[in-house]
């Protein structure tokens, strides 16, 4: 079949792909040359010129501010009775956000999200989980994905942007019914270099080995599984590709929400109770310890990966990550009370292999005008905040607070900094200082606050990587001595 009667053929283009053939191939099963074929991806000949519209009538605006100035409450139903609930409240929000999705799937299955593209191939993915996936890439960096459920191409088009940016990568994108138009796109597509596609069983013990076979020693892999969605096959995936994922990535399971969306009148909820993607997640779990749910990347709430976002532990560690990663809840060295802060390690930090950084926010609440306590030979590559969990990081380019200390935790010389904004942790999201340097960390890291912007520390938490300890002390001042290594930004 040519590639101009595989366009006109409305079985196999049902998406209405146009081509323009700028250079006649010789055969039609020739590999093309991205620069012979110019694609675009034209909706539906209805859609494509929507009707224009005017500013909102008067009585739709006078609504809007009604909304805007007084607010509204939703009623929802308990076990208890019912109540209402602040719309602006963080309870509020996740009850709206679960209304939407409800709501957005039910629309058609989601007709108005199949109308959307990622630079021109069709894309059946919210918004909020393309941006989540999109810091999951930047974090890990990975060297290969593999992902099972091409579909129209979008997604493994996407995931090759996200690559093309970081400067390396590749897609592997598996699917047991590939379109030939799809195929055809995808490899005449500026980012098909980046993308091998293959045909088959996602669950095919011969297709998970094939795609092992295509993975290098040392690369560092994400899996996505995106294909069939009853709970069988996801299960068989996850036991087929969950030992590709290397240490410190994610394997990602997507519609993971179906369960929650069961009032929708698509959905049979006898059924999709007991046969969604989420039972095969849970089972999964059970299983294999060294995976456990990241939370951070569900934290705008709506999503179709509901605990759909899997981390690879390293080996000591378990589904409590947290209390394995650094021992920064251990027992105090130097008196007993816990600790009034969240401390978190991260090597290669934000991709680089020799920064290390470490990151530290309240356990609850909120607070300001905080300082780092390092020792002043300490090279710092930046410090600011940021969302916690390795997020982007607000850089201060500005000289920071400066001080020095001549005692503490049996330094003789230290530096400390910090800034007045503010860090805190909520139910739907927290923000961490974070503190990057050359090469390991330092013999010691402290963090605490000062009631007043213009004194020194007074108490703080001091953390050792060495023993992953935590103690308290104090920092007397002593601006005679010097602070040079440590200037903020400093590269």
């Amino acid at each position: 079949m040519t590639l101009q009667s595989l366009v006109r053929d409305p079985q196999m283009n049902p998406g209405g792909l146009r081509c323009l053939v700028v250079v006649t191939f010789g055969q039609a099963e020739a590999p093309c040359r991205r620069e012979e074929v110019i694609l675009k991806r034209l909706r539906h000949e209805e859609l494509s010129t929507p009707p224009l519209s005017g500013v909102s009538d008067s009585n739709a605006i006078d609504e809007d501010a009604v909304l805007y100035d007084q607010g509204v409450d939703v009623t929802v139903t308990t076990p208890q009775g019912k109540k209402k609930v602040d719309i602006f409240s963080p309870e509020g929000y996740k009850i709206l956000s679960k209304v939407w999705l409800l709501s957005a799937f039910t629309r058609g299955g989601g007709s108005e999200l199949s109308e959307n593209s990622w630079l021109g191939l069709p894309i059946i993915q919210l918004p909020e989980d393309l941006l989540m996936m999109q810091e999951l890439l930047y974090r890990v960096r990975p060297d290969v994905i593999v992902e099972t459920g091409t579909a129209g191409g979008g997604s493994a088009v996407f995931y090759a942007s996200m690559l093309e940016l970081l400067g390396k990568g590749r897609v592997i994108s598996v699917d047991i019914d590939l379109k030939e138009y799809t195929r055809r796109v995808v490899e005449c597509h500026p980012l098909g270099k980046r993308i091998t596609l293959l045909e088959g069983s996602s669950t095919d013990p011969q297709m998970a080995a094939r795609v092992a076979q295509m993975i290098r020693p040392g690369e560092t892999v994400l899996v996505a599984l995106d294909s069939a969605h009853e709970a069988a096959h996801v299960q068989q995936e996850l036991e087929a590709y969950h030992q590709l994922v290397t240490v410190g990535s994610y394997l990602v399971v997507f519609d993971t929400t179906m369960e929650h969306l069961r009032a929708s009148p698509l959905l049979i909820p006898e059924i999709i109770l007991w046969n969604n993607p989420l039972v095969a997640v849970r089972a999964f779990l059970k299983e294999h310890p060294e995976f456990a749910v990241d939370p951070f990347f569900n934290r705008l709430t709506i999503t179709y990966c509901q605990d759909g976002f899997l981390r690879r532990l390293p080996a000591a560690s378990t589904d409590q990550e947290e209390a394995e990663i650094v021992a920064r809840q251990a027992s105090m060295s130097s008196d007993s009370q816990p600790s009034d802060y969240h401390w978190e390690l991260h090597s290669a930090f934000q991709g680089v292999e020799e920064f290390s950084a470490i990151e530290v926010r309240p356990r609850e609440g909120e607070l300001t005008n905080w300082r780092f306590l390092i020792p002043a030979a300490t090279v710092v590559v930046n410090w600011g905040y940021g969302s916690s969990g390795g997020g982007a990081v607000c850089l201060y380019k500005e000289n920071p607070v400066e001080g020095t200390a001549d005692s503490v935790a049996r330094a003789d010389n230290a530096v400390w900094f910090g800034a007045s904004d503010t860090l805190y942790h909520r139910q739907t999201h927290s923000r961490s200082a974070y503190l990057a340097v050359r090469g390991p960390l330092p013999d010691f890291v402290g963090f605490g606050v000062v009631s007043d912007p213009s004194e020194p520390l007074e108490a703080i938490e001091i953390f050792r990587p060495s023993t992953n300890h935590i103690h308290r002390g104090s920092v007397t001042s002593s601006p005679e001595s010097g602070v040079a290594q440590c200037s903020p930004g400093s590269r």
